[in-house]
């Protein structure tokens, strides 16, 4: 006994299993009598226990002994668990259960022959764990007979039996609950991976203690300052955008009652640093209490500005291309009125003036309305020309010297021209010029076409009171020219469109003041490709003035050569003859009334093969006005063939081909000049003085 270190004699042990005594005590036969059953087992063990009580208690009887063996024998058996007995420090299997042999697949006879250590996977740490003689529950890898590998939990019990330390150890398959944690891990890496993936932010919302657990994009996303991964329900629904808190929460509240299957909803917040963005959230009710209240809400939030900003940007610019449909709509139908209305006087005049019963004054009052129509109608053309041009990239300028004082004084002519034909002598005008008479860089024609299109503007909208023209002083690199009236003003609202193609204040039709609504975005092009810009300060009813900066040049002690031709007319020593090539009639007829007074002589020719057989022909001829586009043979090949046999006869490109970039490209493929049609008359009269004089 090793409670009490006495010895108790073996006598009644020997009567009553003589043949498990001789085999112990190394008398009897082991072949012949060996102890294997567990009955044998149970009883002997049952049997000494009661046996020691008997002796000091004096109660326990045989018949119970044998009794509590076969319990034992039998309970064992019955374990759901598979069950082994172990002898120590061999690890022999003295006993197994059924179980253990559904299990393994091993039979009893099988497991009698190898110790538990061959079950084992991990056969040193069974070792150590079970002579430990700890009794623990651990995870062990075990081996099936089949040699299948498989996890398990195993619980070790100790004890002694005739001074052999045995082990009762129960083993439960834990294979398929491993494997279940493994799939969940897994799929819990997976969905991890694909929240990450689709940048969504998780959050747990924990409605009874108000607090909400989130991942770190959460955090990123809606910038919470904050080291933890935990807030307070109101560090959200504060964040989310005033006007649309309450729809963000009544959505919410419907969920909560029940209403909808899930919680979704777009909504903006604006974050601690003050960014706007918009968040589509998306959550749904996972646990309620006793009295159906919600308690718990999982869900995602995903930031969805960019798709917004993209999908803002497709709305802007459908109504963009909307508004512009309807834009060249009206520019269509009012450049259709523009260009109809001085047709209309210049086709309906021009029939009166065959009339025969028509005097003197009625005959130049008619020519003057052809004239001014004429000239407004090429305006619209140009204007249209230009427009095309500078959408294209295709406006080539040319920049030069301008003198200030001299470019005032012919802007302020302009003005008082336009006053004169407005009928409208009751204004009042002036020019401001500056105190130095400085020297702007730009392109002559082109700056005159900007300070035409301004001064133009203010009379037509300036009724009463007066309009100024003039420029201050020059503010580092740059001179502003200004143009400044008392009309009609502008709305604030409009001050940025009247500079856009196209648009106009006013596109009725019940508007009160023509035009095509491109001057002024011709003008500002204009401006900033001669490295300027135009702006303008406006007041409805107080009028308006508008501001062209100009880069200015640097001053010297010449006079500026503002780049323009010469309108003199010097007279022509001697008759000269011209060769006139265009496939076009009236145009021999037109320059011939219009040069025949002037000491010239026309010739004629119908097509460039004609042309230049005239030229090889006649000596005689001093310069030749060549077409370019003419049936037989072009204008180009023409002057190529005359240049061949006459390289010093001055021809001259007279075109209807008047692009930007025409002249230089005519220039380069040899003709000495060029002019585009409709004709200017001075021009033309300019170039004949410079090749004829």
């Amino acid at each position: 006994n090793k409670d009490s270190k006495k010895r108790y004699r073996a006598d009644v042990l020997i009567e009553d299993y003589p043949d498990f005594a001789r085999h112990n005590s190394g008398q009897g036969d082991s072949e012949k009598y060996p102890v294997k059953t567990p009955s044998q087992i149970g009883d002997i063990i049952a049997y000494c226990r009661c046996f020691m009580k008997e002796r000091r208690y004096g109660y326990g009887s045989k018949s119970e002994l044998a009794g509590s063996g076969e319990i034992f024998s039998r309970l064992f058996d019955n374990l759901g668990d598979p069950a082994f007995i172990i002898d120590l420090p061999d690890f022999k299997i003295d006993h197994v259960n059924d179980a253990a042999l559904k299990l393994y697949g091993y039979s009893r006879d099988e497991f009698a022959e190898i110790n538990l250590l061959a079950i084992s996977a991990e056969p040193e740490e069974t070792k150590y764990a079970l002579l430990d003689s700890e009794s623990v529950i651990r995870e062990r890898l075990h081996r099936k007979k089949n040699g299948e590998i498989f996890c398990v939990e195993t619980k070790s019990s100790y004890f002694e039996i005739c001074g052999r330390k045995k082990s009762v150890t129960v083993v439960r398959d834990v294979s398929y609950r491993k494997q279940a944690e493994q799939n969940l891990k897994n799929y819990s890496q997976t969905l991890e991976t694909a929240i990450e993936s689709a940048s969504l932010g998780f959050w747990d919302w924990d409605m009874e203690r108000g607090k909400v657990k989130f991942n770190d994009i959460l955090k990123d996303m809606m910038n919470l300052n904050t080291s933890a991964n935990e807030g307070d329900e109101s560090d959200f629904v504060d964040l989310v955008d005033g006007n649309g808190r309450i729809a963000f929460l009544n959505k919410i509240k419907s969920h909560w009652r029940g209403e909808t299957s899930s919680f979704t909803h777009e909504f903006k917040i604006k974050n601690s640093t003050g960014e706007e963005r918009w968040i589509n959230s998306l959550g749904r009710v996972i646990e309620r209490n006793v009295d159906n209240r919600a308690v718990r809400m999982l869900g995602f939030n995903r930031d969805i500005t960019e798709s917004r900003r993209a999908e803002q940007a497709i709305i802007d610019s459908k109504n963009r291309a909307e508004e512009s449909d309807k834009l060249k709509t009206a520019f269509l139908a009012n450049m259709s009125h523009e260009i109809r209305t001085p047709l209309n006087a210049i086709l309906g005049f021009s029939r009166l003036l065959s009339r025969i019963d028509l005097d003197l004054t009625t005959i130049r009052k008619y020519n003057d309305i052809i004239k001014v129509n004429s000239e407004q109608l090429m305006r619209i053309v140009s204007d249209i020309l230009d427009i095309s041009k500078i959408e294209n990239s295709q406006l080539e300028l040319f920049s030069g010297e301008i003198e200030v004082y001299q470019f005032l004084k012919d802007q302020f002519s302009l003005l008082e021209s336009l006053i004169h034909q407005a009928g409208k002598s009751n204004l009042k005008i002036e020019v401001k010029y500056p105190g130095d008479n400085a020297l702007i860089l730009a392109d002559s024609l082109r700056l005159n076409q900007i300070m035409n299109n301004l001064i133009s503007n203010s009379v037509k909208f300036t009724d009463s009171g007066s309009i100024t023209i003039g420029c201050g002083e020059v503010n580092g690199e740059f001179l502003e020219l200004f143009v400044e009236d008392s009309g009609i003003g502008i709305n604030s609202d409009d001050k940025e469109i009247i500079f856009d193609r196209f648009r106009q204040v006013d596109n009725s039709y019940t508007r009160n003041y023509g035009g095509t609504g491109l001057g002024l975005a011709i003008s500002k092009k204009l401006a900033q490709l001669m490295n300027g810009d135009i702006n303008a300060e406006s007041e409805p009813g107080r009028g308006s003035t508008f501001y062209v900066k100009i880069p200015v040049a640097e001053k010297s002690d010449n006079d500026a050569d503002t780049g323009e031709l010469s309108v003199n007319i010097h007279a022509v020593s001697g008759r000269k003859t011209i060769l006139v090539a265009d496939d076009i009639w009236h145009i021999h007829d037109y320059l011939k009334a219009l040069l025949g007074s002037k000491m010239y002589s026309l010739l004629s020719a119908y097509n460039g093969e004609e042309a230049f057989r005239i030229a090889r022909d006649n000596d005689n001829i001093d310069l030749v006005l060549m077409d370019i586009q003419m049936p037989i043979m072009n204008g180009i090949d023409s002057m190529n063939k005359i240049k061949g046999i006459r390289p010093d006869l001055p021809v001259i490109a007279f075109t209807a081909h008047a692009m930007m970039g025409d002249r230089g490209k005519y220039m380069k493929q040899g003709f000495n000049e060029y002019i585009s049609k409709p004709v200017d008359v001075e021009v033309l009269y300019t170039l004949l003085d410079k090749y004829l004089a």
